[in-house]
């Protein structure tokens, strides 16, 4: 079999626990094979649904009664156990599985029952794991077991799984079992496969699991002799009795027979159960039993309180009463998703020794409010556009000013209010400025810096107000830039001007040299040569440089694909063949020159007749030409 559920239906039962396992064995079925819990809507079936609940169990309802419907079963525990296993007789194997009870539920019990199969014993059938002992067949078996969950609303659930056992034909085996430890005892059956005509020796010896021969059972070792015609003997192993809480442990008993010339051996397992059905009460409490307030999109974790007595070993779930509020992790780490109230719970399972547990905290979502509204600005008020950068030559005196203002709070404090406000114990508004270069430059509303490396600075200014909520702003800095129109002079082969009567909408060379970083087509941000024209020059000029890094930012969507970047000598500083980057840049060994030269060789994939070129920076150090800022007549091509 390989299904995993059939028949799933919600009940309602009394909270005892009797009344769950009947109610789980009376409505829920199912057959081999792990895997999650699912449900069937077969009407012909006798009806699962209890017809009434009393102190005896559960009295099924009418055959034919309607089952649940997808709402409901969306609201059902979710089981899920391990696939389905295969072994031999007489060894160990682990019953696993997890549940998961829906929103503004929790798991206030599971238990693992026998559905077929010869009876094998459940040490702990309260806990999630359980290790068990497969019997001892001579013919293959295949035992089901069916892990049932109960939630806080009285909503049942199961998932089934199955194992398949298959004996190995042996000359001996050794037959364990599951032993109480308050019996003193456990005892092991030696067993041949058949009587023999001459004597035959069996040695044993005790070796640990997870059982310790020094606190749980006393090592025991020794020899039976078969005589001919016997087929069983047994061996008791003294159980170490204490009063130490533990989960139910487990040792063997390995046997080597020899018959005649021949040796065969063989393992046999004792599980020591520590206690019986769990009896004894533990507690939960959370550090902060609540009211608990966070923000939108924070994350909290409230501790448990360790002066709380809560020894149990079962796991501990998590729950929120509303995930659309707040969800909880399997850590318990809450994440505010969304303004409002919910409930946050942990629930600690049932052991061997200790009953379930469970604690609760509410929790509120609460807005901060909203984040400052930032803006940076030039000396004057002049405002600065999205895509424009500012140019200053390296070692120049950058002058910005930041005006932040909150809905909450108004125009933010200054950095002395800050220090004021620090002092007297009240919330701190932060101002500040950093760059992704040089890291943090100053607090304050104003920046006045003369000490920016060398490069594309990103300047970000951060305001935050009284409620933590932070806005920024940014502007792109360009130092050691020399190619602007107060340091440079610059030639073209060619412009080009769809309407030659009309300059104003001609892709002007002045754009390269603008400060301005859009990558946008047209001829408002861009330059593009006469068509067809190659190689086309764009030559930039001063009265002595020393470069080091060449900035290209070519055209979105018509990406400029071959050119080569020369000096005043011809000199070759970089090649680039078949360039698909919009923004493209090229450190070069540090020149010495009065002219720069990018020549355009092909133009883009989507226009190979024209080669785009927004904007060019050049970082490095010169002496001012002549007659800098007049970019020399270019030929003006239809």
């Amino acid at each position: 079999m390989n299904s995993n559920l059939s028949n799933v239906w919600p009940v309602t039962v009394k909270k005892s626990w009797m009344a769950l396992l009947f109610a789980g064995l009376f409505t829920l079925a199912g057959c081999g094979g792990g895997g999650s819990s699912e449900a069937s809507l077969n009407n012909d079936l006798p009806s699962p649904v209890p017809g009434g609940v009393d102190d005896d169990g559960v009295t099924p309802g009418q055959n034919g009664q309607p089952p649940a419907d997808t709402d409901e079963l969306a609201l059902l525990p979710k089981v899920t156990v391990s696939e389905r296993q295969f072994a031999d007789p007489n060894v160990l194997l682990t019953l696993d599985g997890t549940v998961e009870a829906a929103e503004g539920a929790e798991i206030v019990r599971t238990l693992w029952v026998q559905v077929s199969g010869p009876t094998v014993e459940i040490p702990s059938p309260l806990s999630l794991r359980n290790l068990i002992l497969m019997p001892d067949t001579n013919t293959a078996v295949q035992l089901e077991f069916r892990l049932v969950a109960l939630d806080s609303e009285d909503r049942i659930n199961s998932a089934t799984t199955s194992v398949l056992v298959k004996p190995v034909p042996t000359f001996v085996k050794v037959i364990g079992g599951v032993f109480n430890e308050a019996d003193g005892v456990a005892t092991f059956t030696i067993r041949l496969n058949a009587a023999s005509t001459t004597p035959v020796s069996v040695a044993y010896i005790t070796q640990d699991g997870t059982a310790d021969s020094e606190t749980d059972y006393i090592f025991t070792s020794g020899e039976v002799v078969f005589e001919p015609g016997d087929v069983m003997k047994e061996v008791a192993v003294a159980l170490i009795d204490d009063t130490v809480i533990e989960d139910s442990e487990s040792f063997s008993l390995r046997v080597t027979a020899i018959n005649g010339e021949e040796t065969h051996a063989n393992v046999g397992i004792a599980i020591i159960r520590n206690g019986a059905e769990p009896q004894l009460t533990q507690e939960l409490a959370f550090s902060d039993s609540g009211p608990v307030t966070i923000y939108l999109d924070d994350e909290y974790t409230n501790p448990f309180n360790t002066e709380v007595p809560s020894p149990g070993t079962g796991d501990i779930m998590y729950s929120s009463s509303n995930t659309d509020v707040a969800t909880v992790d399997a850590n318990g780490m809450v994440t505010g998703v969304g303004l409002g109230e919910a409930q946050i719970t942990a629930t600690k399972l049932a052991d061997d020794m200790y009953l379930s547990a469970s604690a609760s905290y509410d929790i509120q979502v609460i807005s901060r409010g909203t984040a400052p509204e930032v803006t940076i600005l030039l000396p004057d008020n002049v405002t600065i556009e999205p895509d424009e950068a500012v140019s200053i030559e390296l070692g120049a005196t950058l002058d910005l000013f930041g005006v932040a203002v909150d809905e909450e709070d108004g125009s933010l404090p200054t950095q002395a209010q800050i220090d004021e406000s620090s002092a007297t114990g009240q919330p701190i508004t932060s101002l500040t400025w950093e760059s992704d270069l040089d890291g943090f430059l100053g607090n304050g509303d104003a920046l006045d810096i003369n000490t920016l490396s060398m490069g594309t600075h990103v300047i970000t200014y951060s305001a935050t107000d009284s409620d933590d909520n932070t806005g920024t702003s940014s502007v792109r800095v360009l130092v050691g830039n020399i190619a602007v129109e107060s340091l440079v002079s610059m030639q073209t082969s060619s412009t080009y001007c769809p309407d030659v009567e009309d300059v104003d909408n001609c892709y002007d060379a002045f754009n390269m040299i603008d400060s301005d970083l859009s990558t946008a087509p047209g001829g408002q941000t861009s330059w593009t040569h006469a068509e067809n024209e190659f190689p086309s020059d764009i030559n930039l000029f001063w009265s002595s440089a020393t470069i080091n890094t060449v900035d290209i930012y070519s055209t979105e969507g018509f990406v400029v694909t071959d050119y080569d970047i020369l000096d005043s000598g011809e000199v070759l500083l970089e090649s680039v063949r078949g360039n698909t980057e919009v923004y493209r840049s090229h450190p070069i060994t540090e020149t010495l020159t009065s002219q720069l030269t990018i020549r355009v060789l092909a133009g883009s994939v989507e226009e190979p007749e024209f080669g785009r070129i927004n904007q060019v920076v050049v970082f490095g150090e010169s002496e001012s030409f002549s007659s800098a800022g007049a970019v020399m007549p270019p030929e003006v091509t239809e």
